[in-house]
């Protein structure tokens, strides 16, 4: 391990420490911290993030793909106007089994949502390329919704291939889920809070 990737590895200790985590993960009966609501703000924040980031890269023409599996290949692809560029990190494939909520997950949840939005929208191959590098690069990936039943990313990559009309809860989740963001968090958004 790197000296920068073992500094933020005890930044990161600390962080947990002090919202009363220990070392090995379990909360620690103290009163005057509220671990469990720390903890919720920090997916919070990083959901938040996840969200602004995804709109400006949109915007930008570029996307991220971050890689938790070990055969995802990393790298720099064209899709349409798109700059997408796949990152992968053998930490953040570790640290991928047991985070939950983190920044990468939440950003790889929302280009599967664009992506759904752009195969709905008439941009099927776009669609289709960005969750084919999602089930390469996190394999196991899965949603679940009032909408429609736990679904994989294998399941949603065959479902859309065929264009099963199975797919349609999750597209139409996943355009209005699109939609609320860009209007927190795109362009209109940041022009109200200016």
């Amino acid at each position: 391990m790197s000296i920068q990737k073992r500094i933020i590895f005890g930044l990161c200790v600390a962080v947990c420490n002090l919202v009363g985590l220990t070392s090995n993960g379990d909360i620690i009966s103290n009163p005057s911290t509220n671990a469990t609501a720390d903890v919720a703000s920090m997916a919070r924040a990083d959901f938040e993030v996840a969200c602004l980031n995804i709109t400006r890269d949109v915007r930008q023409n570029r996307l991220r793909i971050y890689a938790v599996a070990q055969a995802a290949k990393p790298g720099n692809i064209k899709e349409d106007v798109f700059d997408i560029e796949v990152i992968s990190d053998a930490d953040l494939i570790t640290l991928h089994k047991s985070a939950g909520d983190a920044y990468f997950q939440q950003y790889n949840h929302l280009v599967l949502e664009f992506a759904a939005t752009q195969f709905a929208n008439g941009k099927k191959e776009l669609g289709l390329r960005l969750i084919k590098l999602l089930a390469d690069a996190e394999p196991e990936m899965w949603l679940v919704s009032m909408g429609y039943p736990h679904l994989t990313i294998q399941t949603i990559l065959e479902g859309l291939e065929k264009n099963s009309d199975n797919m349609k809860p999750f597209l139409r989740e996943s355009i209005a889920h699109w939609t609320f963001i860009l209007e927190q968090t795109g362009p209109k958004a940041l022009l109200k809070t200016n």
